[in-house]
């Protein structure tokens, strides 16, 4: 997760991903247990936070897919 990056949506460029948990004030304690979605270079998606600019939906748009999350355990 070190010196990942990430293109917010409404931000210009990328950010890393560090800054961005900074930033959004997500206790050091709690960042470990986030999901990320990434490709080979970049964070495409913090699970229940952000989506990355490069991947939002448009009117160009041929494909998307959907991804649903469930919380809670594996012992259900």
């Amino acid at each position: 997760m070190e010196g990942d990056v990430f293109s917010p949506i409404g931000l210009k460029g990328t950010k890393k991903l560090k800054e961005y948990f900074i930033d959004e004030k997500i206790p050091k304690e709690e960042r470990d247990n986030i999901f990320l979605i990434a490709d080979d270079k970049e964070v495409v998606w913090i699970l229940g936070k952000r989506l990355s600019d490069k991947y939002k939906i448009t009117g160009n748009t041929k494909e998307a897919i959907m991804i649903n999350m469930m919380r809670g355990t594996y012992d259900e």
